[in-house]
């Protein structure tokens, strides 16, 4: 911590010591001679030469302080640093378990919080998932001094994101923990809702067919019938209750378009589909691309449906990236994406370090100093008196 002046030009007010300076030279006390008979008898010798002598040092120094405070004031003096800040910072998303997060290696003196509005520490009670996680890292790392290390646990699959790249003023040491210890059973958030989903295909056993009906064993391992699968061939006709689609070989037909266009939501394997906005990434690029097909949404995904194309059908957090692709109204901004592929890069202008203003001190002392020259003064003038 150091003191830093944010205007120091105004220490040029000093100048102003002068004033007073010159007032205690010029007002000296005025000597009235008094005749004394016995006197004038003795001769006038050479009076000695008048030496530089303050008078009522108490007043002056008084008054050369208050102007010294004001000429500081006036150059707004801050207290550059907060300590705490310069020690090592380990910020914890929330979803992750507190024991994955204490297992990541830290350095010893680091200070833990939550990455969560206020930063409250991890000692507390951990915050509900869905902040805005995004903005959160950006504001914690305008936050600290330059220099200052900074560690971010995610869960493998990281919410609260809002579209944009994460760049930050620092490297920042970015640890993913295993998707097992960081998040909660897919089936037990499948299930707050009951959902109908559709599984149009053609004959045969698709990677595609297998993976839907893996997801949809995921979702109701722990709540039976969190979601019901209606699986048939194309052209079968999809039920009134149907809650999202899935269509896996080429163009919708005419049944499922109009199911989409009367405010349906569906997923179609559309391999190079370029229209539409990014709905997912992951680390070849988009995958997901999502459009407004009369009143309801087709979900473009680009690749084909097989762990060639896209290895993160492998991963056992895909059931719950599917689960939301399908059943979760999209905002105007993906906020949900696979943490690996979302690290922050460095490179964005450092934010305004943290900084104590003492212009309220400074003006308490200011205050309290002019009573004391205004006491001075007036006893000077009663002892003159």
């Amino acid at each position: 911590m150091s003191l830093a002046l944010l205007a120091p030009l105004a220490l040029a007010a000093l100048a102003a010591w002068i004033v007073p300076l010159v007032v205690h030279l010029v007002r000296r006390p005025e000597d009235t001679p008094t005749p004394f008979a016995a006197l004038r008898w003795i001769h006038g010798r050479t009076r000695p030469r008048r030496r530089l002598r303050w008078q009522d040092l108490p007043l002056l120094a008084t008054r050369l302080l208050l102007l010294a405070l004001v000429a500081l004031l006036l150059a707004r003096p801050v207290l550059d640093g907060d300590p705490r800040l310069a020690r090592p910072q380990v910020f914890v998303a929330p979803g992750v378990e507190v024991t994955a997060a204490r297992a990541m290696a830290a350095p010893g003196n680091a200070t833990w919080s939550w990455l969560a509005d206020g930063f409250p520490a991890f000692e507390g009670e951990a915050p509900s998932a869905g902040s805005d996680v995004a903005s959160l890292l950006r504001e914690a790392d305008a936050g600290l001094p330059a220099g200052t290390a900074m560690t971010v646990v995610v869960p493998a699959q990281l919410d609260g994101l809002d579209g944009a790249a994460l760049t930050l003023s620092r490297t920042v040491e970015w640890r993913v923990v295993d998707a097992a210890a960081s998040q909660t059973t897919v089936a037990a958030e499948a299930a707050s809702t009951k959902h109908h989903l559709a599984l149009r295909r053609t004959a045969g056993d698709s990677h595609g067919a297998r993976v839907v009906r893996a997801a949809v064993a995921a979702w109701n391992s722990t709540v039976p019938d969190a979601v019901v699968l209606d699986e048939q061939a194309p052209g079968a006709p999809i039920p009134a209750t149907t809650d999202a689609l899935v269509w896996l070989d080429g163009a919708p037909d005419a049944t499922a378009k109009a199911w989409i266009e009367a405010g349906g939501r569906a997923l179609v394997v559309e391999p190079g589909a370029t229209q539409g906005r990014a709905l997912a990434r992951d680390d070849s690029g988009v995958l997901v691309r999502e459009l407004a097909e009369g009143r309801g949404t087709r979900l473009a995904l680009v690749r084909a449906f097989e762990p060639q194309a896209i290895p993160r059908l492998l991963d056992a957090s895909f059931a719950r990236d599917l689960h939301d692709w399908l059943f979760t109204t999209a905002d105007a901004t993906p906020r949900r994406g696979d943490a690996t592929a979302v690290a922050p890069t460095a490179g964005a202008a450092a934010g305004t370090p943290w900084r104590l203003p003492l212009d309220p001190w400074i003006g308490v002392a200011i205050a309290a100093l002019f009573l004391v020259e205004r006491v001075l003064a007036t006893r000077r003038r009663r002892e003159a008196a």
